[in-house]
């Protein structure tokens, strides 16, 4: 493991000009010129990114950690913050005790880690180098009151819950392991950090799998409870219309048969009203994938690329990547209207359905691209604060340039229209398939109330036949809805079952 890790730390030789141009040498900066070799070279890290894999529990139970370094290699390798930060599930903040919580730490907190997209429990922050404050001079008491008031400032400062701040000792700890000392160990505090690396962070991902498969089957079983409720009441309308027709002649009867057709037929012009909705439906559908679908963002990525690799000035480079956020945004504010179009256009057309025939009437769900705009603005910010600057246009070179802002931010621009691409189509699908699935039982339930009285009309003698088959219907469909819910708190059983046990274990 030693040789393993000893590789990450190698450094090579280069010219001045070349560390620039990787961003790692700035010339204005003291203390750059400090790190100079006599021969006017200078020192660079041979690696950007290492895969380490070695067996441990942890990461055997799916953890994967990346390690970033530090406060410097933000403004080196945004890669890190842009494509790194925002795909992790949790985040352990290092900190040293000795100087507490700095203005950049805390701005990098604040804009790439804190937000509310991050739950409580995925942030923790680790007070690192206790060792520093342990003092012979003072009393273990007083000691104390000084981590703890340390603690207490940094969750403020982060707008974290102190049980989220853990002061360790991690090179304490370490020679404590290694020299088999468990006084020093539990001096350290590394073995609290341990507990809730292990107790938070497995379980919330657990937790968010658990969170997914319950909403799915809620989901599952609310749309099958749906299409049973409206079975069982068109049933239940059936037996109504032929326990009336008790002893009653064939002129009532036949009265009856001409009353289901005239609905038939009254549905049947609802129902091209229905079909015309949809194509208006596929018509809006396909303006709002205009606006925000993945071809019309892949060329637009095309050619903003194409721009900047023409471009002959800073000017010009500059002015395609702002013109790339503004469409992007515009894209993002008009798909939002198009959304409420078509939400409105629903909510008639369910008004209508529910009041001309009788359908359950269904509040189609709300949808917005706000988040979507938010992570849009929050990845023009960081462009703002790491490209477009007088001293990134200069020090690198225009294909430097253009690769990193590709690699970046077009990449985390992508991702996120991807994931609202997907967003989009799931809503789409639930507005449109809770009618679409009433309007087949719908129809299904008129045709089988005319066949019923058609049958009754030919032969009267088979009225009661037909009541108690209807009857054994009703029954057998409650007996699926009972089924349904039965299926239901097994499920939430097993999900809860889970869940203790998890607690239990941890």
């Amino acid at each position: 493991m030693s040789k393993a890790f000893e590789q990450v730390s190698q450094t090579k030789k280069v010219t001045v000009e070349e560390a620039e141009k990787y961003g790692l040498f700035d010339p204005n900066s003291s203390d750059d010129e400090l790190s100079l070799n006599k021969d006017g070279s200078i020192d660079i890290p041979c690696w950007r990114y290492a895969v380490i894999n070695f067996p441990h529990p942890l990461l055997e139970q799916g953890l994967v950690i990346l390690d970033t370094p530090g406060l410097n290699a933000i403004g080196t390798e945004p890669e890190l913050t842009l494509n790194m930060l925002p795909n992790a599930h949790a985040v352990l903040f290092i900190l040293a005790a000795d100087t507490g919580v700095t203005k950049s730490e805390i701005d990098v907190w604040r804009q790439y880690i804190s937000g509310t997209r991050w739950k409580q429990k995925g942030r923790m922050a680790v007070l690192n180098k206790i060792d520093g404050l342990w003092d012979d001079l003072k009393t273990e008491e007083e000691i104390e009151a000084e981590i703890a008031k340390q603690v207490r400032t940094t969750a403020e400062l982060l707008s974290l819950d102190e049980g989220h701040i853990f002061p360790t000792s991690a090179q304490k700890g370490l020679l404590g392991k290694i020299n088999g000392d468990d006084a020093l160990v539990k001096q350290s505090r590394l073995l609290e950090l341990e507990k809730a690396l292990s107790d938070e962070l497995i379980p919330s991902k657990k937790e968010i799998v658990h969170d997914n498969t319950k909403n799915e089957i809620e989901d599952l079983i609310g749309n099958s409870n749906m299409i049973l409720e409206s079975r069982v009441s068109g049933v239940i309308d059936q037996l109504e219309e032929l326990r009336g027709l008790r002893g009653k002649n064939e002129d009532v009867v036949e009265h009856m048969m001409n009353k289901v057709k005239q609905d038939k037929e009254n549905f049947e012009k609802g129902l091209q009203r229905f079909q015309a909705l949809r194509s208006v439906f596929s018509q809006q559908t396909n303006k709002l994938f205009t606006l925000l679908g993945m071809e019309a963002l892949k060329l637009k990525v095309h050619n903003t690329r194409e721009a900047m690799i023409s471009a002959k000035f800073t000017k010009t480079m500059r002015d395609a990547m702002d013109d790339f956020f503004e469409e992007l945004k515009s894209r993002l504010v008009s798909s939002d209207e198009q959304i409420d179009e078509i939400k409105k256009m629903m909510d008639v057309m369910y008004d209508k359905f529910s009041k001309e025939h009788g359908l359950r009437k269904t509040e189609p769900p709300a949808f917005s691209t706000l988040r979507y705009q938010k992570e849009l603005a929050k990845l023009e910010r960081a462009y703002r604060e790491q490209f477009n600057t007088a001293f990134n246009m200069i020090v690198n070179e225009k294909m430097t340039l253009t690769t990193k802002f590709f690699e970046t931010l077009a990449s985390r621009v992508v991702h996120v229209y991807e994931v609202a691409n997907r967003d989009v189509e799931n809503w789409l699908k639930a507005v449109i398939s809770p009618m679409e699935s009433q309007v087949r039982e719908h129809q299904l339930q008129l045709r089988r109330r005319l066949e019923s009285i058609k049958r009754i009309y030919k032969a009267t003698d088979t009225l009661e036949d037909r009541i108690l088959e209807l009857e054994n219907i009703e029954k057998s469909i409650r007996g699926q809805m009972d089924d349904l819910q039965i299926l239901r708190q097994h499920m939430s059983n097993a999900l809860a079952f889970e869940k203790t046990e998890a607690v239990e274990a941890a």
